[in-house]
């Protein structure tokens, strides 16, 4: 069957005025869909339309200045600074001067103007999405917030610029994280999702803190006039100490007291350790991805209702749309052809309105498929724009009958391919075959693709790799600076860099530049390639290059080519469904992640607030209140809250908890022991809770997807291999746009 596909250069005028208005309504529509949020719109006229889609053309530039706004507050000046400048926090020199990051490289005048501009950009990118939505640009709640937020934000930091105002520095950032934080509409879907499954786990909260309670009560009547009062001299510091010993930090250091004088004491640590860390720390994890799965598969199952009702209503204005042009096609035929027409088995009501007579046209033809998912282009639903000939080769995929059709259970299987669409890929020749066919005929060449081609010609390549990477291991074990073995070696690397250097001409000579390019591995496999090769190249050359610094990098370059190996691996079925259900957790991952530094962002905020230029090396070797202090004699001066870089890397250190006590200690004695509450509220959230729900999201995603790479490969396994070569038996002949190749047409 044949089914002639035109596209126009601009599809939409090819319509009445009024059905191009239906089908932005459409789109509008299926964009919601895509998002999963039903939202209100203003009335689908084209001029809406040409504004709604520069406010989509501007987001990249605008999520681009809101992320340059969000690293001001990496690069200004503190609040507590008020020298001037190149150096506003103090000399560096002097040791008393509180120790920054040595990020700091923006001047009050070029913050105040990089954050004008970065405020402007999101401005006029709201001021178009306004204009094109008048009212209902009020019903969409985010962006009046995000406006209000950069309006807040302009005026303050004019404030700060020109009066300055410390209360104004302390504010902009804040306010600087909330315009980013709005900006991404994963960051809110994630938090949303985080207090979903958080709010649950209170009960478990409560039960924790009435057992540490309960053993610092009784540890405070246990321990009084022993040794291990020192440490826990008061109920306070009894809770404090055994809420350290919950992260196993402080263990068994906090029992040793009591342990040395009698070894019967190490029987309520080890009661309070095993109930506390294997019961209850794993009972709140486990609580955690309980309701992790339960409100994922009920969000999923709402989004899903409200995805196919949306795209319902989408369909069912394509099909009024698809009504109007056929009406309009019959009025414009000869009588003779509409009676015709009429006495077979398309008769058509012209009396009836063009979106109510849904029960003679359920369908729509595939050039209104085509335009409406050209509109969708325009509004970022997808990963990547699709071009005519991708959404032509789509649909050929999914027209189940060959029709040139598409009814409602295509179109939704269409939307929902959309997101994962992989382009048809047709090998092309090799230039061999291209520019020397009388070669690519010979035997010699027909034998050489067989054996590059062949499975043991990959395998050898491998195990040269494996071989590689265990010369590199004994390479670095053995190594003494002793000349001769260095030659040797040099010599090892050098044969193997020479058989890589063949594979890669064996592969670039049977496949073709182009097809060998293809694949991500073969791309990455030659310029690891080629790098290795020169740099062997040029180790042979006498030249003036730094010795010791030549052979570091000679010995990196080497560690590279370990890198392949990873790569290799992906090639063997067990390797790769675990590589695949890796790379379909990144998604996850990554709004799980992002999210957890926003959350680090806020407490390094908070932290800049309470600590920012109390702590200096020359402060802590010196001052009183760090005497005896295990934060002095660990030499943490530079784990501060000073500035914004440097209360970031503090936070990661106490995301681990290793030693966080002392971070801890040092902080409290330059403000009061209630700054305990501030680290504490980061362990809760951060740690406890946050690095928790990661934990139960990856324990959820690794069993979804694992099981679907497991699946998806058992079908690949037991597929027919005649089946992947055998072309369709109906093959759809689509003319495409002029600037589109016909050949690339499958």
């Amino acid at each position: 069957m044949h089914v002639s596909v035109e596209i126009d250069p601009q599809p939409l005028s090819a319509l009445p005025l009024r059905e191009q208005e239906k089908l932005i309504k459409a789109s509008w529509l299926v964009e919601d869909a895509f998002h999963g949020v039903a939202r209100d719109h203003p009335p689908p006229t084209l001029h809406a339309a040409r504004l709604y889609k520069l406010y989509h053309q501007l987001q990249r530039p605008r999520r681009l200045g809101i992320l340059l706004l969000l690293l001001v507050s990496y690069l200004e000046t503190p609040f507590w600074c008020h020298g001037s400048w190149p150096t506003p926090c103090g000399d560096p020199s002097d040791p008393m001067t509180p120790l920054t990051s040595g990020m700091l490289s923006l001047t009050p005048r070029n913050a105040y103007i990089i954050e004008l501009v970065c405020l402007t950009m999101s401005l006029l990118n709201d001021a178009v999405l306004y204009a094109g939505m008048r009212r209902a640009y009020f019903s969409l709640h985010d962006r009046v917030f995000l406006t209000t937020c950069v309006l807040v934000e302009f005026v303050i930091a004019t404030l700060h610029y020109v009066g300055g105002w410390t209360i104004c520095a302390q504010i902009a950032p804040f306010l600087r994280l909330a315009i980013f934080m709005a900006t991404y509409r994963d960051i809110r879907k994630t938090y949303t999702k985080m207090y979903k499954v958080l709010a649950e786990v209170q009960n478990i909260l409560a039960l924790v803190a009435i057992y540490i309670c309960f053993f610092a009560s009784l540890g405070t009547i246990l321990f009084q006039g022993t040794d291990e009062a020192a440490i826990m001299p008061s109920f306070l510091d009894a809770v404090w100490q055994l809420l350290i010993l919950l992260t196993t930090a402080n263990f068994p250091d906090v029992m040793m007291p009591a342990y040395a004088t009698n070894r019967l004491y190490s029987v309520f640590f080890i009661v309070f350790v095993t109930f506390g860390i294997f019961f209850l720390i794993n009972l709140v994890l486990a609580q955690i991805f309980s309701n992790f799965q339960s409100i994922s598969t009920a969000q999923a199952a709402t989004a899903d209702a409200a995805r196919r009702a949306l795209l319902q209503q989408a369909f069912q204005v394509l099909v009024g749309v698809q009504h109007a042009i056929k009406k309009q096609s019959i009025a414009h035929r000869s009588p003779a052809t509409v009676l015709a027409i009429c006495n077979s088995t398309e008769a058509v009501d012209t009396d009836h309105d063009d979106t109510a007579d849904t029960d003679h046209v359920a369908w729509i033809e595939i050039e209104l498929a085509v335009l409406l998912f050209e509109e969708l282009n325009y509004l970022n639903v997808t990963s990547t724009n699709m071009t005519h000939r991708d959404l032509l080769e789509l649909f050929q995929r999914l027209d189940s009958d060959s029709t040139g059709r598409l009814g409602l259970a295509n179109f939704l299987d269409i939307c929902d391919a959309m997101g994962n669409f992989n382009k048809s890929y047709k090998k092309p020749l090799s230039e061999v075959e291209r520019w020397l066919p009388s070669v690519a005929r010979q035997q010699w060449y027909m034998r050489l693709c067989m054996f590059v081609e062949h499975k043991r010609f990959d395998g050898f390549v491998d195990t040269t790799l494996a071989a590689n990477g265990v010369a590199v291991v004994i390479e670095m074990a053995l190594a003494s600076g002793n000349t001769e073995s260095s030659d040797s070696w040099a010599a090892v690397h050098t044969g193997f860099s020479c058989i890589y250097l063949v594979e890669m001409l064996l592969k670039v000579l049977v496949f073709g530049i182009r097809d060998y390019l293809h694949l991500f591995r073969n791309r990455f496999d030659a310029v690891i390639t080629i790098i290795c090769s020169a740099v062997d190249v040029y180790a042979y050359i006498p030249n003036s290059f730094s010795d010791h610094t030549f052979v570091k990098m000679l010995l990196m370059v080497r560690c590279l080519r370990l890198l392949r190996i990873l790569l290799a691996i992906g090639r063997y079925d067990k390797f790769r469904v675990i590589l695949a259900t890796g790379w379909a957790m990144l998604p996850i991952g990554k709004s799980l992640l992002l999210a957890m530094a926003c959350t680090m962002n806020v407490f390094a905020l908070i932290g800049l607030q309470l600590f920012g230029g109390l702590i200096s090396p020359g402060g802590v070797a010196t001052d009183p209140l760090f005497v005896n202090s295990s934060y002095a004699a660990a030499g943490y001066a530079a784990n501060n809250f000073n500035d914004i870089p440097s209360a970031m890397v503090t936070l990661f250190e106490l995301l681990v908890v290793n030693n966080w006590y002392e971070i801890v200690d040092g902080h409290v004695r330059v403000t009061s022991v209630w700054a305990r509450l501030f680290f504490v509220t980061f362990w809760l959230v951060g740690v406890y809770l946050t690095l928790s729900l990661i934990v139960a999201s990856i324990l959820d995603a690794f069993s979804r997807e694992y099981m679907a790479a497991v699946e998806a490969l058992a079908k690949a396994t037991d597929r027919p291999s005649t089946t992947a070569t055998q072309p369709p038996k109906d093959t759809h002949v689509i003319q495409v746009a002029p600037d589109t190749p016909r050949d690339n047409v499958q």
